[in-house]
């Protein structure tokens, strides 16, 4: 069963937890392979396995992490033209003159001036609406971009969560075949995401495969 990301703006990638009995016996299969392959890999430790399903976490992870930064770079772009918007002195009051009772060239004047006045009034009206709404906008933006690492984040350790109960799986299904002293089976190796905003390096190196 698929798991949609706890994302509120990039849900779009997904992230299967849960192991279905199909991968399950997969994962099995491929460490009981593995106890021969790798006898001399202390369980626990990296294999060729192990490496390619890490590699495949990462890269949903990383996906994801590029959709955020995508969107993060249109939010900074609009909370720019947001606050440059705000920033800009609001257009000043119109001063009109009282209704001339002279002859008709000074009521046509005056009449003229009066035309510009209302439509100086209804601009500042119309700007004042722009500032507020531009202003609850703003509000709003901001407070995204705060959440946008710890969406990540969370997104993330779902990618991380999934590769370690796959790897838990094949650990103790090489365990069972490889050595039944042990009283432990290790949980690693751990999963290491991309990280926010940077790229993290990569598990250092593979395990020298041992036949």
């Amino acid at each position: 069963m698929n798991r949609k990301s706890l994302a509120g703006w990039a849900a779009e990638v997904t992230v299967p937890p849960e192991i279905e009995r199909r991968e399950r016996w997969a994962i099995r299969w491929k460490a009981f392979r593995d106890c021969a392959r790798y006898r001399r890999v202390p369980i626990g430790q990296a294999t060729g396995w192990t490496l390619t399903v890490h590699a495949r976490y990462y890269e949903i992870s990383l996906a994801h992490r590029k959709h955020l930064e995508e969107r993060q770079d249109r939010l900074e772009i609009e909370q720019t033209t947001l606050q440059a918007q705000l920033d800009a002195p609001p257009a000043g009051p119109y001063a009109s003159r009282p209704r001339p009772t002279g002859d008709a060239r000074e009521l046509h004047d005056w009449a003229r001036e009066r035309r510009i006045e209302l439509k100086s009034l209804d601009a500042q009206r119309t700007g004042t609406e722009k500032r507020q709404s531009a202003a609850v906008r703003l509000a709003a933006v901001r407070t995204e971009l705060g959440q946008l690492e710890s969406e990540y984040e969370t997104f993330d350790a779902l990618c991380g969560g999934a590769y370690l109960i796959r790897v838990e799986l094949y650990n103790r299904s090489r365990y069972s075949r490889a050595d039944r002293r042990i009283t432990e089976v290790a949980s690693g190796p751990p999963y290491e995401g991309p990280g926010w905003r940077h790229r993290r390096t990569h598990l250092a190196s593979v395990q020298t495969r041992s036949a």
